[in-house]
């Protein structure tokens, strides 16, 4: 119960974060200590996409804790009026998740997604 409660601030404190970027994702690490603390920030590439346009986030998760952060993975969830294009590195598994195992101290894991704003809606970037 106790790691389901964690998850679920984890999840509520990245859309707060990532209010007004158009899409979002949780991180998960197993925790084999107290002591790991993953930093999740998103940053759009391009300003001002209009419809059919597209746009490329740069994601970075890094361990902010005194220790080693195993099993760390990413998800991540599109605004409806976003389509995946493509990412680097590629998703573990279909076009969402990126499995990262572990991440040492201190260490980041970088990874970009290129996404196609579709059906005429606009994506909201956030100002910054």
């Amino acid at each position: 119960m106790h790691n389901i409660i964690k998850r679920v601030a984890l999840f509520l404190l990245l859309i707060l974060v990532l209010i007004g970027v158009g899409n979002y994702g949780t991180v998960e690490a197993a925790k084999k200590s107290n002591r790991c603390f993953l930093q999740f920030t998103a940053v759009p590439l391009n300003e001002n996409i209009n419809s059919g346009a597209e746009t490329t986030y740069r994601y970075a998760v890094k361990n902010i804790g005194a220790t080693m952060c195993n099993e760390v993975a990413v998800s991540l969830y599109y605004a409806e009026n976003e389509k995946y294009i493509n990412s680097n590195p590629l998703p573990t598994a279909s076009d969402y998740y990126w499995s990262i195992g572990k991440l040492n101290r201190g260490q980041t894991f970088y990874f970009s997604v290129v996404i196609k704003n579709i059906n005429g809606g606009e994506q909201m970037l956030g100002e910054g």
